[in-house]
């Protein structure tokens, strides 16, 4: 279970992606590099507008259920929930998950290496 992850700097994912300044959505952004649960972060998606095209976009790592009414994930009785790991198994199941599952939301987490602090 990590909880923190490097991520590589925008030109080089970029680069390795093939991502164009022109379909990227950023704009004057500092560079987002140590990335714990809640903060935001560069992920790459699948752009809708293009087929087979990918977008660089910034967005907080973990999944809000879609009840939550805060950034922060919350249940239904309004206790904080974990959502950011998560297992294949199970997952077209979860109340949390299951609508993004079912319709095919994946994105891409670019990262030069990932840990558990302490």
């Amino acid at each position: 279970m990590c909880t923190r992850y490097i991520s590589p700097e925008q030109r080089e994912i970029e680069a390795f992606w093939r991502i164009d300044r022109r379909s990227n959505q950023r704009k004057d952004w500092e560079n987002l590099l140590t990335v714990f649960p809640l903060s935001l972060a560069s992920f790459i998606r699948r752009a809708d507008d293009v087929e087979y095209a990918r977008e660089l976009v910034v967005g907080q790592w973990g999944m809000n259920p879609p009840w939550s009414k805060t950034h922060v994930p919350m249940t239904a009785r309004g206790t904080r929930l974990s959502t950011v790991n998560a297992r294949t198994e199970g997952m077209e199941k979860s109340p949390t998950y299951k609508d993004a599952w079912a319709r095919g939301k994946r994105c891409i987490i670019p990262a030069a290496s990932f840990d558990e602090p302490n």
